[in-house]
């Protein structure tokens, strides 16, 4: 007899029909009620399956968005959804009283005050690290609820720390920080990689196209697979996965 095959159906909502603005969208996370939160360039948005919502940015508003260029998400363990901006800060949002709070940034690091939250992070161990572009790193001090600035122990000009692409903690306790240009940031300098770096006991590892196997100074994400095995991707570069014994 001829063989069987199950048809499935596959159902798509195109979003964008309704609301236009969700073309543009830069980021998206999904909350511990199942809300999909989507950052865009024209503001920040959450789909409930059936309905979207929008917020737009209002700078002289304490209480609400700062920005409208949302660059970076992140759902916290308590449910607070942070929200990073292009050049214009970073916010909390509290789903239950729908109101924002806006977080200020210390003085950063390197020439450029005005810079982009590129990534936002928490680890297994409820540390919530933020990555800027053009800043440096960043950590939120929870007990007095502040951002501080992370001194990266890196040699001059070794490979730059101040553009940062992604954020990943592996299982072994280490920080790996990707950095240099991607899509919508190009710097012209192609001066970055990756650091692989242990918050503390202070061990560092540095992979640029100088030392490893890195062919593009741009990593522009981190993540592990089930056998936390560690993967790289670079804009420009290709895929890499990170062998411990020799490196990239």
């Amino acid at each position: 007899p001829a063989p069987t095959h199950a048809e499935v159906y596959s159902r798509f909502l195109n979003l964008t029909r309704v609301t236009p603005k969700l073309a543009q969208s830069t980021a998206l996370v999904q909350d511990q009620q199942g809300f999909l939160w989507i950052g865009t360039q024209h503001g920040l948005y959450r789909f409930d399956g059936l309905q979207v919502k929008a917020w737009q940015a209002d700078p002289a508003d304490p209480n609400a968005l700062s920005a409208d260029w949302v660059s970076s998400l992140l759902v916290d363990r308590q449910g607070i959804i942070w929200i990073g901006a292009r050049y214009g800060g970073l916010n909390r949002f509290n789903p239950a009283t729908e109101q924002f709070s806006r977080v200020a940034l210390p003085a950063l690091q390197g020439e450029q005050q005005q810079v982009e939250i590129s990534v936002l992070y928490q680890d297994d161990s409820g540390e919530l690290w933020v990555g800027t572009y053009g800043g440096g790193l960043l950590r939120w001090e929870p007990k007095e609820a502040r951002l501080e600035n992370v001194l990266l122990p890196l040699p001059v000009n070794t490979l730059d720390s101040l553009f940062i692409n992604t954020l990943f903690r592996d299982s072994s306790g280490y920080l790996w920080i990707g950095t240099g240009n991607a899509p919508l940031r190009n710097r012209q300098i192609p001066q970055g990689g990756a650091i692989r770096w242990h918050p503390q006991q202070g061990h560092k590892q540095l992979f640029s196209t100088r030392n490893s196997e890195l062919s593009s100074a741009a990593v522009t994400a981190i993540k592990a697979d089930q056998q936390n095995q560690i993967w790289l991707t670079s804009y420009g570069g290709g895929l890499y996965r990170f062998d411990s014994a020799s490196g990239v």
